[in-house]
């Protein structure tokens, strides 16, 4: 009978899925103000209309904004005063004091509509799993295999382990896979959500992208090569052979070299973008990832996490150093004016700080839980953290790097961003599909901006006008305005959207989407999607 429901209803029996989450948020938060199960049905909608503004869950606007965006049929279930035509209003607001870490997924938070469906909504099956004793790559292992196993089929896997999974859950997160980290009592769970997201597969398709000064736009593709693409006529010129599984590139800021690290073959090749040569291959700590240029294009940064170390390159390729940092080191960030590289730890949870003069640890910067991606505001006198296990940012302030403030955000906060003006901080949160929004000078949360499943990346166009979001977990890309913070489109693209670059006029984005190994390119002004190029294709 429920699978007959789930095929006559497609996209609103995973509707009712999601109300009953909410029900769960909303139970935990009616235990924590002493509202009894015996009280909840005459005390329910005034607690409802409190709990509807607690920062943490998304407003009524957002849950109704949210229907309306995924085609759902929300007529009789908005009230007079809230529709989602008559409002535009998609952001809640929050401060740094009151804000509470409740789940916030995507079409959360309207009590009046969920009294209309919740006697129709059927509790997912329970998987237990025990994963104790296995190591964090195994047991990501066996929660792959879940996903393989119960995919479709409405399950929740719950798998119990012995510490803190921060490695696995980042991991998870990383590759879109819908996880949590729950707690009952002294005990640790990670839970796994089958139907909640489409995970990326691996494929190393396009997923990196860069765009040069001239024009010509550069991804990883299949084969261990780069693809080299003309960004004015939106054709493949040619492909350059590099190393194995390249994952991730960057161009110097001049635009002269172009830098890939290869995760496979443990190297990273360096290309003459005048000729798109390969002028050299370098080895590196194991599995590089994120090649970071710093601003001068004197030295390019290389963090291998499972060396717990740094390999600092001179611009063509000399080794300068290998710095040892924290365990699971990922996307380091130099400050603007290249004296300080702050290295991000993810497993012991702080930021490994580097004097860019001669590569000496400077120090180790306590953070967040589960730190990931740095982004520096434009003066640099503030780095912005993204603790993608805490839910929040690390404020440390480069004059002295000490820790000035923790801004509260979303579920599985992961990727960082300021505004080019320096007025709005970003982060992207994987888990709970919305930006988290704050003023750098207040440091105060002004809202949140729903976006689609598991924003994996998101940047701000050179003009400042717009952000666009890639949402891998559902193949999509927002576009938001960046002055009003109000989403204006939302675009099919290929599979597994990813990492976005732009042209130099700044009028198109590509995007880099992983599965299906193709380039999206993005008409910003008109909002459209004007081609889907494979990167992987014959060049022309």
């Amino acid at each position: 009978m429920l699978r007959a429901f789930e095929r006559q209803n497609g996209e609103k029996f995973r509707l009712l899925r999601h109300m009953a989450r909410l029900w769960e948020v909303v139970d935990r938060a009616a235990r924590a103000r002493r509202i009894g199960a015996d009280g909840m049905s005459d005390e329910l909608q005034d607690f409802a209309d409190d709990f509807r503004d607690e920062p943490g869950l998304e407003s009524r606007r957002a849950t109704y904004a949210w229907l309306s965006r995924n085609d759902l049929d929300v007529a009789g279930l908005t009230d007079n005063d809230d529709s989602p035509i008559a409002s535009r209003q998609f952001m809640r607001e929050g401060s740094a004091n009151d804000h509470q870490p409740f789940d916030s997924s995507p079409g959360l938070g309207t009590i009046n509509f969920v009294e209309s469906v919740r006697s129709n909504i059927m509790t997912s099956e329970i998987v237990p799993l025990d994963l104790r004793g296995l190591q964090a790559d195994r047991q990501v292992d066996r929660l792959r295999e879940q996903y393989r196993t119960l995919r479709g089929q409405g399950a929740v896997v719950r798998a119990r382990v012995s510490e803190l999974p921060v490695r696995q859950y980042i991991s998870m997160l990383e590759r879109g896979y819908r996880v949590a980290i729950e707690r009952d009592g002294e005990e640790i769970f990670l839970t796994l959500r089958p139907d909640g997201s489409t995970p990326r597969l691996g494929l190393r398709g396009a997923h990196s992208v860069a765009s040069g000064k001239d024009g010509r736009v550069y991804t990883n593709t299949t084969k261990n090569r780069v693809a080299v693409i003309d960004g004015a006529t939106r054709r493949l010129i040619r492909h350059i052979p590099v190393g194995d599984d390249a994952s991730h590139l960057e161009l110097s800021h001049d635009g002269k070299r172009l830098y890939v690290a290869n995760t496979g073959s443990n190297d990273v090749t360096i290309i003459d973008t005048a000729t798109d040569r390969v002028v050299a291959t370098v080895p590196t700590g194991k599995r590089p990832l994120l090649p970071c240029v710093a601003p001068d294009g004197n030295a390019v940064y290389l963090p291998s996490g499972p060396d717990r170390t740094v390999t600092v390159l001179g611009p063509e390729g000399e080794v300068r150093k290998t710095v040892a940092v924290g365990i699971a080191p990922h996307d380091l960030a130099v400050s603007p004016d290249g004296r300080w590289a702050y290295q991000p730890n993810s497993v012991s949870h702080t930021v490994t700080v580097i004097d860019a003069r001669d590569y000496s640890v400077a120090g180790e910067v306590k953070v967040g839980l589960g730190p990931g991606h740095i982004a520096f505001d434009p003066e640099g006198r503030c780095a912005y953290v993204a603790n993608t296990v805490s839910d929040d940012v690390t404020v440390i302030e480069t004059r002295n790097h000490e820790v000035a403030a923790t801004i509260p955000a979303g579920a599985g906060a992961h990727l960082p961003a300021v505004s080019h003006d320096g007025r709005y901080g970003y982060v992207a949160n994987f888990a709970s599909d919305d930006l988290t929004v704050w003023d750098t000078k207040t440091l105060r949360v002004l809202g949140q901006i729903p976006v689609g499943i598991y924003p994996h990346f998101f940047a701000v166009s050179p003009d400042g006008n717009w952000i666009v979001v890639s949402n891998t977990g559902e193949s999509s890309i927002c576009l938001i305005d960046a002055h009003e913070h109000e989403p204006r489109a939302r675009l099919s693209v290929g599979g597994a959207p990813a990492h976005i670059a732009f042209s130099p006029d700044g009028e198109l984005a590509f995007v880099g989407c992983e599965s299906t190994d193709e380039v999206a390119v993005i008409d910003l002004r008109r909002g459209l999607v004007l081609q889907l190029i494979k990167a992987g294709d014959p060049a022309h």
